[in-house]
C-alpha cells in the first residue's frame, strides 16, 4: 500500500509528476493519493500548521487501517 500526499502548488514535484507516479504505482496495489491544493513543497515542515495537521491525520489513519486485523 502507498500513501501519497502532494501539495497542489508544489514547484519541485509538480502535479503531473505526482499523478504519473500514482498511475505507475496503481499496478502494484492500493494507492491513496491526497492532494492539498493550497500547499507547496515541504508544507509539512511546520508540524502544527494546517498542512502538518492534515498530513499527521492522514498518516495516522493510513497506518491504523493497514495494521488493523481484517
Amino acid at each position: 500500500p502507498w500513501l501519497m500526499i502532494n501539495g497542489g502548488r508544489d514547484l519541485v514535484i509538480g502535479r503531473r509528476v505526482a499523478q504519473r507516479l500514482r498511475s505507475r504505482l496503481a499496478g502494484s496495489g492500493l494507492v491513496i493519493f491526497l492532494e492539498l491544493p493550497w500547499a507547496g513543497h515541504a508544507f509539512d515542515t511546520v508540524p502544527f500548521g494546517p498542512g502538518g495537521q492534515v498530513e499527521l491525520t492522514a498518516v495516522e489513519r493510513f497506518v491504523a487501517t493497514m495494521t488493523s486485523p481484517p
